[in-house]
Protein backbone atom coordinates (compact mmCIF):
# COMPACT_ATOMS: atom_id res chain seq x y z
CA UNK A 1 0.00 0.00 0.00
CA UNK A 2 0.86 3.48 -0.90
CA UNK A 3 -1.36 5.46 1.22
CA UNK A 4 0.88 6.81 3.98
CA UNK A 5 3.91 7.69 1.71
CA UNK A 6 0.95 9.48 -0.43
CA UNK A 7 0.06 11.06 2.58
CA UNK A 8 3.31 12.55 3.76
CA UNK A 9 3.73 13.90 0.66
CA UNK A 10 0.03 15.69 0.96
CA UNK A 11 1.53 17.11 3.84
CA UNK A 12 4.21 18.36 2.50
CA UNK A 13 2.52 20.14 -0.03
CA UNK A 14 0.39 21.56 2.63
CA UNK A 15 3.31 22.85 4.40
CA UNK A 16 4.78 24.44 1.91
CA UNK A 17 1.49 25.84 0.54
CA UNK A 18 0.77 27.29 4.41
CA UNK A 19 3.99 29.06 4.19
CA UNK A 20 3.62 30.79 1.17
CA UNK A 21 0.61 31.94 2.20
CA UNK A 22 1.82 32.75 5.61
CA UNK A 23 4.80 35.07 3.59
CA UNK A 24 2.21 35.97 1.27
CA UNK A 25 -0.08 37.86 3.46
CA UNK A 26 2.19 39.11 6.12
CA UNK A 27 4.21 41.29 3.37
CA UNK A 28 0.36 42.29 2.04
CA UNK A 29 -0.21 43.34 5.91
CA UNK A 30 2.67 45.46 5.93
CA UNK A 31 4.57 43.12 8.31
CA UNK A 32 7.86 43.46 6.30
CA UNK A 33 9.79 43.36 9.37
CA UNK A 34 8.88 40.02 10.47
CA UNK A 35 9.26 38.58 7.43
CA UNK A 36 12.61 39.48 6.91
CA UNK A 37 13.63 39.26 10.61
CA UNK A 38 12.22 35.45 10.19
CA UNK A 39 14.55 35.05 7.19
CA UNK A 40 17.11 36.96 8.58
CA UNK A 41 17.32 34.37 11.95
CA UNK A 42 16.30 31.23 9.64
CA UNK A 43 19.57 31.84 7.75
CA UNK A 44 21.47 33.04 10.04
CA UNK A 45 25.74 32.16 9.82
CA UNK A 46 24.88 30.06 12.82
CA UNK A 47 21.76 28.05 11.93
CA UNK A 48 22.91 27.61 8.12
CA UNK A 49 26.08 25.49 10.05
CA UNK A 50 23.70 23.67 12.30
CA UNK A 51 21.81 22.91 9.10
CA UNK A 52 24.46 21.82 6.90
CA UNK A 53 26.58 19.72 9.72
CA UNK A 54 22.66 18.11 10.68
CA UNK A 55 22.43 17.56 6.57
CA UNK A 56 26.13 15.84 6.66
CA UNK A 57 25.33 13.57 9.69
CA UNK A 58 22.09 12.39 7.97
CA UNK A 59 23.92 11.92 4.52
CA UNK A 60 27.00 9.98 6.35
CA UNK A 61 24.40 7.67 8.37
CA UNK A 62 22.19 7.01 5.02
CA UNK A 63 25.28 6.02 3.05
CA UNK A 64 26.49 3.44 6.00
CA UNK A 65 22.97 2.08 5.87
CA UNK A 66 21.87 2.24 2.26
CA UNK A 67 22.02 -1.17 1.98
CA UNK A 68 19.88 -1.64 4.90
CA UNK A 69 17.37 0.96 3.78
CA UNK A 70 16.77 -0.29 0.72
CA UNK A 71 15.17 -3.69 2.18
CA UNK A 72 12.89 -1.43 4.30
CA UNK A 73 9.39 -1.62 2.70
CA UNK A 74 8.43 1.60 4.22
CA UNK A 75 11.04 3.91 2.50
CA UNK A 76 10.93 2.01 -0.18
CA UNK A 77 7.34 2.81 -1.24
CA UNK A 78 7.62 6.29 -0.39
CA UNK A 79 10.59 6.52 -2.80
CA UNK A 80 8.43 5.17 -5.09
CA UNK A 81 5.13 7.31 -4.71
CA UNK A 82 7.83 10.14 -5.07
CA UNK A 83 8.99 9.25 -8.21
CA UNK A 84 5.78 8.41 -9.72
CA UNK A 85 4.33 11.69 -8.11
CA UNK A 86 7.24 14.38 -9.79
CA UNK A 87 6.62 11.98 -13.32
CA UNK A 88 3.60 13.48 -13.58
CA UNK A 89 4.34 16.80 -13.27
CA UNK A 90 1.27 18.33 -14.23
CA UNK A 91 -0.85 16.16 -11.63
CA UNK A 92 1.80 17.94 -8.95
CA UNK A 93 0.70 21.44 -10.28
CA UNK A 94 -2.12 20.72 -10.23
CA UNK A 95 -2.37 19.33 -6.51
CA UNK A 96 -0.54 22.13 -5.51
CA UNK A 97 -2.78 24.65 -6.53
CA UNK A 98 -5.55 22.57 -5.63
CA UNK A 99 -3.82 22.75 -1.76
CA UNK A 100 -3.67 26.35 -2.32
CA UNK A 101 -7.63 27.12 -2.60
CA UNK A 102 -8.32 24.93 -0.20
CA UNK A 103 -6.43 26.83 2.24
CA UNK A 104 -7.85 29.74 1.14
CA UNK A 105 -11.36 28.31 1.31
CA UNK A 106 -10.93 27.12 4.56
CA UNK A 107 -9.62 30.28 5.93
CA UNK A 108 -12.67 32.35 3.88
CA UNK A 109 -14.58 29.90 6.36
CA UNK A 110 -12.42 31.47 9.33
CA UNK A 111 -13.77 34.55 8.08
CA UNK A 112 -17.34 34.06 8.27
CA UNK A 113 -17.16 32.52 11.86
CA UNK A 114 -15.20 35.51 12.90
CA UNK A 115 -18.26 37.93 11.07
CA UNK A 116 -20.65 35.46 13.24
CA UNK A 117 -18.96 36.82 16.30
CA UNK A 118 -19.54 40.57 15.63
CA UNK A 119 -15.86 41.15 14.61
CA UNK A 120 -14.53 42.71 11.70
CA UNK A 121 -11.10 41.47 11.07
CA UNK A 122 -9.55 41.61 7.86
CA UNK A 123 -9.60 38.71 5.47
CA UNK A 124 -5.99 38.61 4.86
CA UNK A 125 -4.83 38.64 8.58
CA UNK A 126 -7.37 35.90 9.51
CA UNK A 127 -5.50 33.71 6.40
CA UNK A 128 -1.92 35.40 7.59
CA UNK A 129 -2.69 33.92 11.12
CA UNK A 130 -4.56 30.49 10.38
CA UNK A 131 -1.35 29.40 8.29
CA UNK A 132 0.81 30.80 10.91
CA UNK A 133 -1.00 28.82 13.71
CA UNK A 134 -1.27 25.86 11.69
CA UNK A 135 2.71 25.55 10.85
CA UNK A 136 3.46 25.70 14.61
CA UNK A 137 0.34 22.71 15.02
CA UNK A 138 2.17 20.79 12.72
CA UNK A 139 5.03 20.72 14.51
CA UNK A 140 4.49 20.89 17.65
CA UNK A 141 4.49 17.28 19.60
CA UNK A 142 0.96 17.55 20.64
CA UNK A 143 -1.15 15.33 18.64
CA UNK A 144 -3.35 17.69 15.94
CA UNK A 145 -1.18 20.35 17.63
CA UNK A 146 -4.09 20.90 20.27
CA UNK A 147 -3.59 23.70 22.26
CA UNK A 148 -0.41 24.89 20.41
CA UNK A 149 -2.74 25.45 17.73
CA UNK A 150 -5.08 27.97 20.02
CA UNK A 151 -2.55 29.74 21.53
CA UNK A 152 -0.72 30.61 18.99
CA UNK A 153 -3.42 32.67 17.34
CA UNK A 154 -4.81 33.57 20.10
CA UNK A 155 -1.71 35.61 20.51
CA UNK A 156 -1.39 37.07 17.29
CA UNK A 157 -4.82 38.34 17.64
CA UNK A 158 -4.21 39.65 21.00
CA UNK A 159 -0.88 41.36 20.01
CA UNK A 160 -2.94 42.80 16.89
CA UNK A 161 -6.69 43.76 17.80
CA UNK A 162 -6.56 42.52 21.95
CA UNK A 163 -9.16 39.77 21.09
CA UNK A 164 -7.06 37.34 22.07
CA UNK A 165 -10.12 35.43 24.22
CA UNK A 166 -12.55 35.70 21.08
CA UNK A 167 -9.80 34.25 18.85
CA UNK A 168 -9.56 30.98 21.36
CA UNK A 169 -13.45 30.70 21.05
CA UNK A 170 -13.46 31.05 17.18
CA UNK A 171 -10.74 28.49 17.15
CA UNK A 172 -12.54 25.99 19.45
CA UNK A 173 -15.62 26.79 17.47
CA UNK A 174 -13.88 25.77 14.46
CA UNK A 175 -12.23 22.53 16.09
CA UNK A 176 -15.83 21.65 16.95
CA UNK A 177 -17.11 22.23 13.20
CA UNK A 178 -14.44 20.04 11.98
CA UNK A 179 -14.72 17.03 14.12
CA UNK A 180 -18.38 17.48 13.91
CA UNK A 181 -18.07 17.37 9.44
CA UNK A 182 -15.88 14.35 9.55
CA UNK A 183 -18.09 12.72 11.50
CA UNK A 184 -20.58 12.84 9.21
CA UNK A 185 -18.23 12.20 6.33
CA UNK A 186 -17.19 8.84 8.32
CA UNK A 187 -21.05 8.10 8.83
CA UNK A 188 -21.82 8.14 4.77
CA UNK A 189 -18.67 6.44 4.19
CA UNK A 190 -19.21 3.80 6.14
CA UNK A 191 -22.74 3.46 5.52
CA UNK A 192 -21.94 3.51 1.16
CA UNK A 193 -19.09 1.29 1.85
CA UNK A 194 -21.50 -0.80 4.30
CA UNK A 195 -24.05 -1.11 1.02
CA UNK A 196 -21.81 -2.30 -1.12
CA UNK A 197 -20.17 -4.48 0.52
CA UNK A 198 -23.49 -5.83 1.48
CA UNK A 199 -24.66 -5.91 -2.13
CA UNK A 200 -21.30 -7.85 -3.40
CA UNK A 201 -21.82 -10.56 -0.72
CA UNK A 202 -25.15 -11.29 -1.52
CA UNK A 203 -24.38 -11.57 -5.53
CA UNK A 204 -21.22 -13.78 -4.76
CA UNK A 205 -23.97 -16.09 -2.35
CA UNK A 206 -26.42 -15.81 -5.45
CA UNK A 207 -23.97 -17.01 -7.90
CA UNK A 208 -22.72 -19.67 -5.50
CA UNK A 209 -26.56 -21.39 -4.60
CA UNK A 210 -27.37 -24.81 -5.87
CA UNK A 211 -29.96 -23.46 -8.15
CA UNK A 212 -27.71 -21.30 -10.04
CA UNK A 213 -25.76 -24.36 -10.51
CA UNK A 214 -28.29 -26.39 -11.85
CA UNK A 215 -29.22 -23.74 -14.16
CA UNK A 216 -25.55 -23.48 -15.15
CA UNK A 217 -25.27 -27.29 -15.94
Amino acid sequence: SRTLPSIMIELFLEIVSLFILMVAFALLLGMHDMVFGMLGNALSLQNSLLLLGGAAVVAFVLYLLRHKIRNIAFLVKLGNALKITLQHKTIFVLAFVLSLANLLFSFWGDYLLFRALHQDIPYSFIAFSSAFSTIAGIFSPMPGGLGVWELSRAYLFKTYYNIGEIAVVMTLIRRLLTYFALGIIHVLNATVWSRYTGEVAAAKTDEMSPMKQVEGV
